[in-house]
């Protein structure tokens, strides 16, 4: 869905990781919606793309993108 994940670094995508594994943590729900929208806000700019998409599915498909992209 988004090929410009490739412009993304092996440490942004190990934070998009780190922001997706702290939703298994049960965080506090408002500051998680928080940080959910800061990185989704980061990784859109460092993409330059822009989506609708909930920060949270938007952040697990950018992953997934990143992963198909670099397996080829």
């Amino acid at each position: 869905m988004f090929s410009q994940a490739n412009l993304l670094s092996d440490g942004d995508i190990s934070i998009v990781k780190e922001v997706l594994d702290l939703n298994y943590k049960k965080p506090d729900v408002e500051v998680y919606m928080n940080i959910l929208h800061k990185t989704k806000e980061v990784v859109q700019n460092k993409m330059g793309v822009h989506s609708e998409l909930h920060p949270l599915t938007f952040l697990d498909t950018v992953l997934k993108d990143y992963n198909h992209l670099i397996s080829v």
